[in-house]
This record gives structure tokens, C-alpha cells and sequence, in this order.
């Protein structure tokens, strides 16, 4: 599973948070789990300071048969919409 936040424009605590949590639920299931991230910017700063870098393996290509499963963060509000 890909968490792919390369269209997030802003990150908090909140958002490290919710990318820890599925990375422990992911774990739970034995499901692999990988982090898309933007280019640059507040995003991937922030993943990198906080250490979210170091725990989840970072996807930077598409895959080429586009049969990847994603997964979107979403908060009860749609807080983590893209």
C-alpha cells in the first residue's frame, strides 16, 4: 500500500500522526506499506524532521501496470482530502 501525498500542500502533527497510526495498522496486517511523497516543500520537510522518512520506505516512481493499491488519509471531517 502507498500513502501518496504528493498532492498535500500542508503538514502538521495531525497529518504525522495519521501516517504513523496506518503504519502501525499496516504492520498489524502485515501489509507493506510505502510513502509517496512531493518533490519538495512543507510535506516532505516535515516528514524528514519528524523522522517519518527513516521509519517508512519513500516510493518515487509510479508504478508502470498503474495496479498500485493507494490509500488516502481521511479524518471523520475530510480533513486529509486531496
Amino acid at each position: 500500500m502507498i500513502l501518496d501525498l504528493t498532492g498535500c500542500r500542508f503538514c502538521d502533527s495531525t497529518t504525522v500522526d495519521a501516517i504513523l497510526r496506518t503504519y502501525l495498522h499496516a504492520g498489524v496486517r502485515n501489509t507493506p506499506l510505502a510513502l509517496r511523497l512531493p518533490p519538495s516543500g512543507i510535506v516532505r520537510r516535515v516528514c524528514a524532521i519528524t523522522g517519518v522518512t527513516r521509519i517508512l520506505p519513500l516510493e518515487e516512481a509510479e508504478a508502470a501496470d498503474g495496479r498500485v493499491p493507494r490509500c488516502r488519509l481521511r479524518s471523520a471531517g475530510g480533513r486529509f482530502r486531496r
